[in-house]
């Protein structure tokens, strides 16, 4: 299962593109540029857009591995953290669990904020496939995985927000 990185662009008829790109930062700059000649612009994901990730990925039966913010927390709330998201990956997604959840978050950020630096979602199943999605509109995942993100989760959620 090779890894993938991608980076998820939008124009103004909410068409959305995502572009595979290498690791060097030339080819990231000349993916960006790429877009930016077909009048894409980057999608940048916010609290909000987060948090709408985060309950599509219960409803479509996924996990979160993790969350992770921008400016470190306090270690009890790194804990309190991540002891929620194994509370809800364990009930499968209670929807009370993800709403306190979401209050937490709130707590702790702006919806309108970068401060959540990435998501880590998963699978279960024969093997644990992690994708990683980052508050700059990049996604690393698995070939095998990159259409399901794309069409399932991120331009459903990205077509209400943006």
């Amino acid at each position: 299962m090779a890894k993938v990185q991608y980076k998820a662009f939008f124009n103004s008829a909410k068409k959305f593109d995502y572009l595979a790109y290498g690791y060097g930062s030339a080819s990231y700059k000349k993916v960006v540029e790429e877009a930016k000649l077909r009048d894409f612009k980057q999608v940048i994901i916010t609290t909000a857009i987060f948090k709408s990730i985060v309950k599509l990925v219960y409803e479509k039966g996924l996990f979160v591995a993790e969350i992770n913010f921008i400016d470190p927390l306090e270690d009890y709330l790194t804990e309190d953290m991540r002891e929620l998201l194994d509370q809800i990956n364990q009930s499968k997604g209670n929807k009370l669990l993800i709403n306190t959840l979401f209050k937490s978050i709130d707590w702790l950020v702006n919806d309108e904020s970068i401060d959540i630096k990435e998501i880590v979602v998963f699978k279960k199943g024969g093997t644990s496939v992690k994708t990683t999605i980052y508050n700059n509109g990049v996604f690393f995942t698995t070939d095998q995985e990159i259409d399901f993100i794309k069409n399932e989760l991120l331009t459903p959620v990205l077509r209400k927000h943006i």
